[in-house]
């Protein structure tokens, strides 16, 4: 087939479809429908074909539907180019054919992907977009619905709520928004996306296999509707043990095995698991016209199609043609007989008119109704004519068909319940319906027919009280069977009945179980007693022991017979069959049972020879002497055996002895060869032991010894109650050791196969890597390993010394031209030379070219090799002179370095370690280690003792110093933690004291710190910061504790300010009692003593207490003022009272008197002094006596 509208291009094992219609945006027509369909399966038909890369011409990738068509585009009936009803979508067709590939396809999405053009990529396994590209489900912006199956694809593939966004807004989208919604793989640039998508179908074409790809594909996509993982693992299961057999299995493990690319024999054409495909072709309903023929055929169009036109060019295949008939829908599905499908009957009308019948019709059409029942196609029919039906002998049939007996049976028992007796009355499910609805009324007529104990243990459970236990007790429940069957219908059901079955069948079992024990015994009586009669001895004592122990076997039969007897009866009794076997048969009814006398015993003197024959072997004596003195004993206790048999202690004597002089006298003989030939072992081998050609040598003696004495050894099979000889002692110690000798030997080969395989290995990754001097190296280690006889890698060994030899050859080949231009340039420097340092440089230049070149690999490089050195050799001939003189130089330099050494030893031992100047054995440890530097070059092998000698003086002066870094260390960390301590006691009280003591403390500590020697500058850093961090956490809480008194003392002054202010405030108002200023003058005392006062507010206070005494004065004479006019407003009271002769009571005692008509001059003079008193006023001289005794007697007043 031809493409118009792509491009189908195959380039080593990748398709590339090109959807090719750029001036249209490659938007999709019916044409590329097809086409694209057959290139899938051209594609799949191809076993060269491995993977599909679908992608788009110029600008897009596909925008989607032709819209050529204009408003009909998509109206089926309006396009005379479309088949009208129902059809299959053009790009469902598509998907679907793309959803049965078996090759893996990769969308590359180079720009516009609208409607079907991203719909159709759904199917695809992968897609990669650029990033230019644009995506959009734009159907419902066109006024249809998403088409190519994607409402089913585009969900599993996004998800329901990303898919139902896109599809809902019908927008465009770029490409960035399709990689994070999961649509899209990768982005790339347009220029890149192909690469990009062409090296994911390398990789799957170069190490998978395709016929497994062909199979996962199907499993993945078909398993995302699966209802259950039990169904992928179903196919699992089957795809792994058909491809497990498979040659590509096989192909795949050892090429992974032998680490190379796998080459897949498989093909999809021809080499699918016979169970592929496993699934069924889903069917397309198609709308069809009355009348109009359709044809179906094999012709390949109807997995797209829902008809062909019934042309078969080329093929004798015949189509079928199917007219429609209305209503009918066709179900194109892939099969041939479809079309073909008989239609049936409408059996409602049937059960319709079976129904109407009343019952005078149904009386009149009875065989009609019989025959119906009988013979209907649907079971509904058949049950509805049964209900009329009225003759119980019509049902008998009946209760025998599957499908209506239940329905014929309730018929029968509805008759019965009526007054009919049908002959089919005692049919067994008649009998077992009527037992589901028996009463105890009904127990009369139903007790004949019950047959079976299934009847009769259903008929139980269904009765209860008198009436069940009248049917327990029926004959077929009262048999073990019955029982049996009536604790199996009872279980879950009715316990009353279930535990009566249960004690029934306990009280049988236990009896037979007592039977069966009592009978098991008297069989072993019975066998014990035959066995008995069958040893009769003869000799006398035995004789009497054994008749003896026959009549107390009689008397236990006996008593067995008849306890078995008793349980029998019980058996019986409880409804158990008898399982008594007969017991009448007694084994000693002809024994006889009389009792011997017993005579003597010729065997007590032979036992006693016997016994002495056995001490004689197991002291070791001679085998064949004692085998002589056996034989005699034996004739004669045979002789007296056959007149009078020993006992069973005498005869085991007798038979042990026999036995363990026979074991004797073989193992005698076979040790002979021990005996007679000293046995020489191999010599110990050495505790640490290496794998060589000896070692194969070694452990091929000892296997050789192994198989020449082992056997010898091991057969001598010493009886084991009697002692072992030393010879063989010493041989087996001999065998033991030569065998941990083998063991050792080989766990040294193991090991030496390690070994191998890891020069085998290390061999194969130097030759990968391109170290060929490496890999020649362990090539050789392990050949010399394979000629002391390791095999365990000779086949990669193989492989590897022809990958070498391939490499030598290419190499000789790759490095001719350079081997021409080495000679060619040492020729030229041995016939012109040059500087002698220049020369020497330039020759070491030349060789060192040319061995990295390689070894030799053949005569010619040999002989090429040798007119190098020749050349190299005269080249060397100017050099002498210059490296004669450098030789010098190299043993003055080394003549330096010997006093260098001297000197610091010198220096080491003449020097006071207590007190020496630190820095200046530093200087000169460096300043030595400079010297040695600057002396040099210098001969190396001599150089070797020098460098030893002051490698180990600088150690000794670097250790020396050290220590005395260690003890300044040490100090200075001492003095890290003392401050880090006072940090930590600043940190938890900040009292004065202590913040003054860790301050000082700091300062000591800082000139402790200067008086300490050096240490190492990056320890003395680090100690340093750390003593800096301490002593700056004791300066800071020092600060912080400075700062928080001053503000306190801030805030102190402030409360100062307010409360002077305050009482100056108070001290200058009229309006406060004493009480009050003498509150506000103790607050500004107590503030006063608090802080540090300034001058300034020093004179404040003074003046404020200034202010108190004004106060306070100021406040007496008030009082004394207010008094006065107190003692004036009386007085007028008085006085008025007594001008009007009114009697009040007196205001203050001194008016007493006064109103009273008596007062006198010492009442005036009280009033007199009391005013004084009061006003602060001084009395006259003569009244001061009678002032003082006023004050008084007002204090005591109060």
């Amino acid at each position: 087939m031809s493409y118009s509208t792509i491009l189908y291009e195959v380039e080593e094992g990748i398709l590339t479809l090109t959807l090719n219609r750029p001036e249209a945006m490659n938007a999709f027509t019916h044409t590329m429908m097809e086409e694209m369909i057959d290139a899938c399966d051209r594609a799949d038909a191809d076993d060269d074909v491995k993977a599909i890369i679908v992608t788009g011409a110029g600008r897009a990738f596909c925008a989607g539907a032709d819209l050529s068509g204009g408003g009909d585009t998509f109206d089926a009936d309006a396009r005379s180019d479309r088949n009208s009803g129902v059809q299959p979508d053009g790009g469902g067709l598509l998907t679907l054919r793309l959803y049965e590939l078996n090759k893996p396809i990769i969308a590359a999405i180079n720009g516009a992907a609208v409607g079907v053009g991203v719909t159709m990529t759904l199917a695809m396994d992968i897609r990669l977009a650029a990033d230019v590209a644009k995506f959009g489900f734009v159907f419902a912006r066109r006024g249809i619905v998403p088409e190519a199956c994607s409402s089913y694809f585009l969900p599993r593939v996004v998800g329901i709520s990303q898919a139902l966004e896109w599809c809902y807004s019908g927008r465009v989208f770029p490409a960035q928004e399709a990689l994070e919604g999961g649509l899209v793989k990768s982005l790339h640039a347009k220029d890149d996306l192909l690469a990009a998508a062409r090296a994911i179908a390398e990789d799957i074409r170069d190490n998978t296999a395709p016929v497994s790809v062909a199979m996962l594909r199907h499993m993945m996509w078909r398993m995302l509707g699966a209802d259950h993982p039990m169904e992928a693992h179903k196919i699992d299961s089957r795809g792994i043990y058909y491809r497990g057999r498979s040659a590509d299995a096989k192909e795949g493990v050892q090429s992974f095995l032998e680490k190379r690319p796998a080459e897949f024999p498989g093909k999809v054409s021809s080499d699918m698991p016979e169970f592929f495909p496993w699934w069924d072709a889903a069917p397309f309903p198609v709308d069809v016209e009355e009348g109009k023929k359709y044809f179906w055929c094999a012709c390949g169009k109807s997995a797209r199609q829902p008809f062909c036109d019934g042309s078969h060019e080329g093929t004798d295949f015949t189509p079928m043609a199917y007219q429609a008939p209305a209503s009918k829908t066709l179900y194109f599905c892939g099969c041939k007989h479809t079309a073909n499908a008989p239609l049936c009957d409408d059996p409602a009308t049937r059960l319709e008119a079976v129904k109407a019948l009343s019952a005078e019709q149904a009386a009149e059409n009875q065989e009609m109704l019989a025959t119906l029942a009988r013979t209907d196609a649907d079971t509904t029919v058949r049950q509805a004519a049964i209900a009329h039906l009225s003759d119980g002998d019509l049902l008998a049939d009946l209760l025998d068909d599957s499908a209506v007996a239940n329905t014929a049976t309730k018929r029968v028992c509805e008759l019965i319940a009526q007054g009919q007796v049908p002959a089919c009355a005692q049919h067994e499910k008649v009998i077992a319906a009527r037992i589901t609805t028996c009463s105890a009324e009904e127990l009369e007529g139903l007790w004949p027919l019950l047959t079976t104990p299934d009847q009769c243990a259903e008929l139980a459970l269904q009765l209860r009280d008198e009436a069940r236990d009248t049917v327990l007790m029926h004959p077929l429940l009262q048999a073990e069977e019955g029982l049996s069957t009536l604790q199996k219908a009872a279980r879950g059901r009715d316990k009353y009945c279930h535990r009566h079955a249960r004690e029934k069948l306990d009280q049988i079992k236990q009896a037979r179980a007592a039977i069966k024990a009592q009978d098991q015994r008297l069989e072993e009586l019975d066998n014990a007693i035959h066995k008995a009669l069958k040893q009769a001895p003869a000799e006398p004592e035995a004789l009497l022991a054994h008749r003896q122990k026959l009549l107390r076997l009689r008397d236990m039969r006996a008593e067995l017979v008849t306890t078995l007897t008793e349980l029998n009866t019980q058996l019986l009794s409880a409804g158990g069959k008898s399982e008594l076997r007969d017991t009448s048969i007694d084994p000693l009814a002809d024994a006889d049972l009389s009792l011997p006398d017993p005579t003597d015993n010729p065997f007590i003197h032979l036992s006693e020879q016997w016994r002495a024959l056995q001490q004689r072997m197991i002291a070791g004596e001679d085998a064949e002497e004692l085998y002589q003195a056996k034989q005699d004993l034996t004739g004669q206790w045979l002789s007296h055996a056959d007149k009078m048999p020993p006992n069973a202690e005498q005869h085991n004597l007798f038979s042990n002895v026999t036995r363990e002089l026979q074991v004797y006298r073989k193992t005698w003989q076979r040790s002979e060869t021990l005996r007679s030939e000293p046995l020489t072992a191999p010599e110990p081998l050495p505790e640490k032991l290496s794998f060589d050609q000896q070692t194969a040598g070694l452990l091929k003696q000892r296997r050789s010894w192994i198989k020449r004495w082992k056997k010898t050894i091991t057969s001598v099979d010493w009886p084991a109650e009697q002692p072992t000889p030393t010879w063989l002692t010493d041989a087996q110690a001999k065998l033991v050791q030569v065998e941990k000798d083998i063991e050792k030997l080989q766990a040294a080969t193991a090991d030496a196969g390690k070994q191998m395989t890891s020069f085998v290995k290390d061999a194969d990754q130097a030759l990968n890597d391109g170290h060929i001097e490496d890999a020649i190296k362990h090539v050789r280690q392990a050949r010399e390993l394979q000629k002391a006889g390791i095999s365990e890698s000779d086949a990669a060994l193989a492989n590897l010394s022809a990958r070498l030899a391939e490499f030598r050859d290419w190499q000789k080949f790759a490095t001719e031209p350079k081997r021409q231009e080495l000679l060619s340039a040492i020729e030229q420097l041995a016939n012109n030379p040059i500087a002698p340092a220049d020369q020497a440089a330039r020759l070491k230049e030349l060789r060192e070219q040319w061995r990295a070149l390689g070894r030799p690999v053949s005569a010619e490089h040999i002989a090429q090799q040798q007119q190098f050195d020749d050349f190299a050799d005269k080249a060397f001939e100017p050099c002498k002179a210059y490296f004669a003189e450098q030789a010098q130089i190299r043993q003055e330099n080394l003549a330096a370095r010997i006093q260098l050494c001297e000197q610091l030893q010198t220096y080491l031992s003449q020097t006071d370690w207590q007190n020496t100047d630190i820095q200046a054995a530093e200087n000169i440890l460096r300043s030595a280690r400079q010297e040695w530097h600057r002396y040099r070059p210098c001969e190396r092998k001599a150089l070797k003792p020098v460098e030893k000698t002051f490698e180990a003086l600088q150690d000794t002066l670097h250790n020396k110093i050290k220590s005395v870094w260690n003890e300044n260390v040490a100090a200075k960390q001492a003095i890290v933690d003392e401050a880090r301590a006072q940090a930590a006691a600043i940190a938890e009280n900040l009292d004065d004291e202590t913040v003054n003591a860790a301050i000082q403390s700091a300062k000591n500590l800082q000139q402790q710190w200067r008086t300490i020697g050096r240490t190492p500058r990056s320890a003395d850093q680090k100690l340093w910061r750390d003593f800096r961090d301490a002593c700056d956490q004791i300066f800071a809480q020092r600060d912080a504790a400075n700062t928080a008194f001053k503000q306190a003392s801030a805030e102190q002054l402030q409360r100062f300010e307010v409360a002077v202010t305050e009482f100056e405030s108070a001290a200058a108002g009229s309006d406060h009692s004493r009480a009050a200023l003498d509150t506000f003058i103790d607050n500004l005392n107590n503030l006063a003593q608090d802080i540090s006062l300034s001058a300034q507010h020093r004179q404040r206070v003074e003046s404020a207490r200034e202010a108190y005494r004004i106060a306070l004065q100021n406040l007496a004479k008030a009082g004394v003022v207010e008094e006065l006019k107190q003692f004036e407003t009386w007085d007028a009271e008085v006085s008025a009272a007594e001008a009007g002769n009114t009697p009040i009571e007196a205001p203050h005692p001194v008016f007493a008197q006064r109103l009273a008509g008596d007062s006198s001059t010492e009442d005036w003079l009280a009033l007199t002094l009391e005013a004084e008193i009061a006003a602060d006023l001084p009395s006259p001289d003569a009244d001061r006596s009678a002032r003082m005794a006023l004050q008084v007697e007002l204090m005591n007043a109060g």
